[in-house]
């Protein structure tokens, strides 16, 4: 197979704003965005606002010289000092329902509303249906695994002026189920990583997981398979395993590592948000690893050119869909055995790794990037704001 080769530092294009101006021939309808009025204001709707949210919505502050509110109905992990506004939303719980106000008031005096399409906030997606439709984008995953929450997802889409979704999986899958084809858009979900460069190239010491401590992770069969992989290379020098993050199974992993004699091997680092320390972590991974369920940590682990190695068969987010096997990832069946092979390959082919690398940093440049996505959020807002 051909893999794109890269060159050690290559860094990825600068998340400049001028950078984000979409052409005319990726605008639906041949539609310019700089047709449409500038300083606009745009209500979004968030479950909650999670830090890397934060960069998306001041960009499309700043690009479109607009007024941002962020009406968020949960955790809030924005810095003080932002350029959009943020509300507190309320709601009542019944069920696995959220229950809201219509926030008609608020819709009214806004140019553009984006609305998470979670039919679990019935009454937000209802609203944007039936009021201002045509100024109203969806945004969300595409389809889920109810028959009938798809077949409502569908006629949502078609009420509304556009539809953004995650990636060109759910583009594909959505319009194959009826969506209007232009006016589903695609802003990859992706990680907005201010200092990405490849570091596919740099030396490497130890294989990396980035993220909450959680059982769905699959962190349990990471001590086990890195503990089998150990045990075979024994001979050699193993590499170590660093586990970035916190969350409520930290002892319990802890006491498996002893367990399994490679506590001496096992890094916990605890929580880390600093971009250097993060860069420098990625600098040093061989891979990033996380058996179980993987999301914004593939185009995080990306973004610095390191490859990934999780299930094929995981409960995976839609940024799983990037993943290429033996092109920037590794892809195994489920089962600590076969994670341990997937390791001891890594470890026993670095130049296959760097290439891995390479490729993984490409996807991220090219197809993932924060440009991307704020072009993608940029047209669909060009075609809510544009002609009826």
């Amino acid at each position: 197979m051909s893999l794109q080769q890269g060159r050690p530092g290559r860094r990825a294009p600068p998340v400049s704003i001028s950078r984000f101006a979409p052409m005319q021939s990726d605008v639906p309808n041949g539609e310019a965005l700089s047709e449409h009025p500038m300083g606009i204001k745009i209500i979004i709707f968030q479950p909650n606002l999670r830090s890397y949210r934060v960069q998306l919505f001041g960009q499309l502050a700043e690009f479109l010289n607009a007024q941002v509110e962020v009406v968020n109905f949960g955790v809030d992990e924005s810095p003080k000092v932002r350029s959009f506004g943020v509300v507190p939303g309320r709601y009542i719980q019944l069920l696995h329902l959220h229950l809201t106000r219509l926030f008609i008031r608020e819709r009214r005096v806004s140019d553009v509303s984006i609305v998470s399409l979670d039919l679990r906030w019935p009454l937000l997606v209802i609203s944007a249906m039936l009021f201002r439709p045509r100024r109203t984008i969806f945004w969300g995953h595409g389809l889920g695994r109810s028959k009938i929450g798809n077949y409502f997802r569908i006629f949502a889409m078609k009420r509304v002026a556009a539809t953004i979704v995650y990636g060109p999986k759910e583009a594909a899958i959505v319009e194959a189920a009826g969506a209007p084809r232009d006016r589903v858009i695609v802003a990859p979900n992706t990680m907005w990583t201010e200092n990405a460069v490849s570091c596919a190239r740099h030396p490497k010491k130890h294989f990396l997981y980035v993220g909450r401590l959680q059982h769905r992770k699959g962190l349990d069969e990471l001590l086990r398979g890195f503990a089998a992989y150990h045990r075979a290379v024994v001979a050699s020098v193993p590499m170590k395993l660093v586990i970035v993050g916190d969350g409520p199974i930290r002892v319990e992993l802890e006491n498996l590592s002893r367990a399994l004699n490679i506590a001496e091997s096992v890094m916990f680092w605890g929580a880390a948000t600093d971009p250097e320390v993060l860069k420098e972590l990625f600098s040093g991974a061989l891979a990033y690893v996380s058996p179980g369920h993987v999301g914004l940590g593939v185009l995080h682990a990306f973004s610095y050119g390191v490859p990934v190695i999780t299930q094929v068969h995981g409960q995976h987010a839609p940024e799983a869909q990037w993943l290429r096997h033996m092109e920037n990832s590794i892809l195994i069946d489920e089962g600590p055995e076969h994670l341990a092979s997937g390791l001891i390959y890594a470890s026993q082919d670095a130049e296959k790794c760097a290439e891995m690398g390479d490729s993984a940093f490409a996807v991220y440049s090219n197809e993932a990037s924060p440009t991307a996505m704020l072009s993608g959020f940029a047209r669909a807002i060009g075609v809510a704001t544009g002609p009826s």
